[in-house]
């Protein structure tokens, strides 16, 4: 059977003050005052999005989103107006006259923890998602604070990995800029400093674009993207790889973009060998997974997270 990812991920508030409200507290507002799969649908990136099935059980809330582009024939995945609207996604078939899907993904989140499976949507796609339904919600009148779309869902650098980095030393860093600098802009200490690879990216941006309305364009847009190489000549005069080492995790932590480390060694690691994550096996139904089996698969990953003390804030 084809394999699938879930990677686990953890809220964080931009501010600390904020700290009181978690990720599932809001969702589970949010779900309340949008009580159906209708209620949900908004326009999202050229397309509609919308959360297709929810179950909610011991505090921990699984939701499927999907997205898709009107008159793509891109799966086998209704449009709730077109379609029936309580169509079971994993095994109804497609209608000749139904939009289809671009895009969907499973998340599940208990507390602060998330844990996403995307099939076809990117983990980012969801995450803005999901903040544009806390702004729609309030809208409706759910009992959530204005600042309640301001976190981050950050991926959590997994241990014995980054050990493994700083053992053999780092000396090149390769990243997509324009990514790094989109999980930075809402952030205090992004406007406040920041570490040296948001300072870098923020000053090669306000240098090539003047206009605030341009560079924030720029930094949102998915189809414009910039790599920054930062690399390490030890025959040189200068630093040695520790703290070259140490930005490495700093950035596998909080950039959610295509990052490549090259050690002292030669052994080259991307991102995904460095970040808490789990791959699972699901039977495919066109280009969706079956989401009641998805969310089997996250509540075993959670616990065994939880087992291993992992989920420890």
């Amino acid at each position: 059977m084809p394999q699938r990812t879930i990677y686990y991920r953890r809220a964080q508030w931009a501010f600390p003050e904020w700290q009181g409200l978690t990720l599932s507290d809001a969702l589970a507002e949010c779900l309340r005052q949008l009580p159906s799969s209708a209620d949900t649908e908004l326009d999202f990136r050229l397309g509609r999005a919308a959360i297709r099935h929810r179950y909610i059980q011991n505090g921990r809330i699984f939701v499927h989103v999907a997205k898709w582009d009107p008159g793509q024939m891109a799966s086998t995945v209704p449009n709730a107006v077109a379609g029936p609207p309580d169509a079971d996604l994993s095994t109804e078939p497609p209608g000749a006259d139904w939009d289809y899907l671009g895009g969907d993904g499973m998340m599940m989140v208990s507390g602060n923890h998330c844990l996403v499976m995307p099939s076809g949507i990117t983990q980012q796609s969801m995450e803005r998602y999901i903040k544009s339904l806390f702004r729609l919600s309030r809208e409706q009148n759910a009992n959530l604070p204005e600042w309640a779309e301001n976190f981050s869902l950050v991926q959590i650098a997994d241990d014995e990995a980054v050990q493994l980095l700083f053992d053999q030393g780092v000396t090149k860093i390769s990243l997509e800029l324009g990514q790094y600098l989109e999980t930075g802009r809402n952030r205090e200490e992004a406007r406040q400093g920041g570490n040296i690879i948001q300072r870098i990216g923020r000053f090669v941006l306000m240098n090539l674009v003047e206009r605030d309305e341009d560079r924030q364009q720029i930094e949102e847009a998915e189809n414009v993207s910039a790599r920054l190489i930062i690399s390490l000549n030890r025959s040189r005069r200068g630093i040695q790889t520790e703290p070259f080492t140490a930005i490495a995790q700093d950035v596998t932590e909080e950039s959610p973009g295509d990052i490549e480390f090259v050690t002292a060694t030669g052994q080259v690691f991307k991102r995904g060998d460095l970040i808490i994550k789990h791959s699972v096996e699901l039977p495919y139904y066109g280009q969706t997974v079956d989401y009641s089996r998805s969310w089997d698969e996250m509540a075993g990953y959670f616990e065994e997270l939880e087992q291993a003390g992992i989920l420890e804030l």
